[in-house]
């Protein structure tokens, strides 16, 4: 996830404009003057101001035009405006005269038209000269969308000079654009294992699966990668690269729908042992929260590679952990101040879903082309439950894919029959209202191998498919079943 946090110089390729017959323009600011860092974070934040100077050139030996009145349109930055009215005295070069100024320019404009009387020819040159300098009083008011330029660039019969226009380059931008300075990552590890809470400790402990098979170690949720992009700069004259040094803290929350029965979280970076970690924090009502400041951890955790997200149970104090989504949210990568009006306090950091909870059980599923509440006129998938012990009313969890609401729902089913049966309806599962069409897996809160769930689609009160996604042969509660087509 790219996290937009600096305005910075980007590919002077790809932005490179001009020929041989163009005007151009230069920056001229002093280097380390402008440091427009930062993308601000509006709403809400003040404006940074600066003043900025640049030159209009021809192409030598081109110039302009003694003794002519020229006609020049300065389009500011996108995302910039004068901070105080334009100065027309500040224009420097081959004029007779201060320009008058014929439109814009005012406090709060986004442009200025300018008339400038180019001097006459005397023994001194024998045209006007070839550079113009301008100096503007900016405010930066959002991320710049667009490059100065100048237009309308032409003599008092509207003859254009050269080809009358130009727009800086990425070298000589005044304020750059918008670039990703740090790449920010959360990826779940449930492609490599899922993180299973476990019948035999009553639910109150978590436990890593692979395969099926229960393995040793540390309880993984995934991992976070913050990686400084070598080409983002802080200023455009100097070219200052940014790194870690910049950064005075990286903030994330590890976001629990119920922390209950977590007993901490940390942050395993690569380069430490497999016992190693840094912020080891409790979790805050369902949270976990992580401040880093210390230099060193910041440097762990910028060095692009991923770093994993972990969480620790006591278990054996019967307190159960129920089945949810895990994620990292309320990240924000906070910046040092460097007394140029460059600096933002914060912008967004990493986020993203981590391997969700779920409670060992039986599993069935994954059964396909579900009618949610939100489908008129549904063809309704009912599940038939067998298995059950009689009178029992067993927890269960929907992990629903290919879908609206993707995530993990819990529930009770209703108390089984005198057989151990129940009936489950798609349209009446306990998932988001507006849920239309969604494949989903179905975990039963037992180790009872007994259970098993078949599936009728009825539409108009006709059945049009039976004992679709039953689950007949598997024997193990976490292994899938390589027999279901939903599977």
């Amino acid at each position: 996830m790219k996290i937009k946090s600096l305005l910075a110089a980007v590919s002077m390729v790809a932005l490179a404009t001009g020929s041989a017959n163009a005007l151009n323009l230069t920056n001229t600011t002093a280097a380390g003057a402008l440091s427009p860092a930062l993308e601000l974070a509006l709403p809400g934040s003040p404006s940074a101001t600066g003043v900025f100077s640049f030159d209009l050139n021809t192409n030598d030996p081109s110039t302009f035009p003694g003794g002519s009145n020229v006609q020049v349109t300065i389009n500011l930055p996108g995302g910039t405006s004068f901070a105080t009215a334009f100065n027309p005295a500040l224009v420097l070069g081959p004029v007779a005269s201060v320009p008058t100024i014929q439109g814009g320019g005012a406090e709060g404009d986004t442009f200025v038209e300018l008339s400038l009387a180019i001097q006459q020819p005397n023994d001194d040159f024998d045209t006007g000269g070839g550079t113009l300098s301008f100096s503007v009083d900016l405010s930066l008011n959002g991320c710049p969308t667009s490059a100065l330029s100048v237009t309308n660039v032409q003599t008092g019969n509207n003859n254009p000079i050269e080809e009358g226009s130009a727009t800086a380059d990425a070298e000589n931008r005044l304020i750059g654009p918008c670039a990703s300075a740090i790449d920010g990552v959360v990826r779940s590890d449930q492609g490599d294992s899922d993180t299973v809470i476990t019948l035999d400790s009553d639910y109150t402990q978590l436990a890593e699966f692979v395969g099926g098979v229960q393995t040793a170690g540390a309880i993984v949720l995934g991992d976070i990668n913050y990686t400084v992009d070598p080409d983002v700069t802080l200023t455009i004259p100097s070219l200052t690269p940014l790194d870690e040094e910049d950064i005075a803290a990286i903030r994330f929350s590890v976001l629990f729908e119920d922390a209950s029965g977590i007993t901490n979280c940390s942050i395993k970076p690569d380069s430490m042992s497999s016992n190693g970690s840094i912020g080891i924090t409790t979790p805050n009502g369902n949270q976990c929260d992580f401040n880093f400041t210390d230099p060193d951890d910041i440097e762990l955790l910028i060095n692009g590679v991923p770093d994993q997200i972990r969480v620790t149970t006591a278990g054996g104090d019967d307190i159960q952990i129920p089945t949810q989504t895990v994620s990292v949210g309320n990240s924000a990568v906070i910046f040092r101040a460097t007394g140029t009006p460059d600096l933002i306090p914060s912008e967004a950091g990493a986020a993203g879903a981590l391997d969700p909870l779920q409670r060992e059980g039986r599993q069935f599923g994954y059964f396909d082309w579900n009618a949610g509440p939100n489908v008129p006129d549904p063809t309704l998938s009912v599940y038939r439950i067998t298995g059950l012990t009689p009178g029992s009313a067993v927890d269960y969890s929907l992990t629903l894919e290919n879908s609206n609401n993707d995530g993990t729902y819990s529930g009770t089913l209703p108390i089984a029959n005198d057989a151990g049966e129940v009936g489950l309806i798609s349209t009446m599962m306990p998932i988001p209202a507006d849920t239309e069409r969604f494949d989903v897996l179905i975990n039963i809160e037992t180790p009872n191998e007994d259970v098993d769930i078949d599936r009728q689609m009825i539409r108009g009160d006709v059945v049009s498919a039976f004992g679709d996604g039953a689950n007949n042969d598997q024997e193990d509660p976490l292994e899938p079943n390589l027999n279901d087509d939903d599977n």
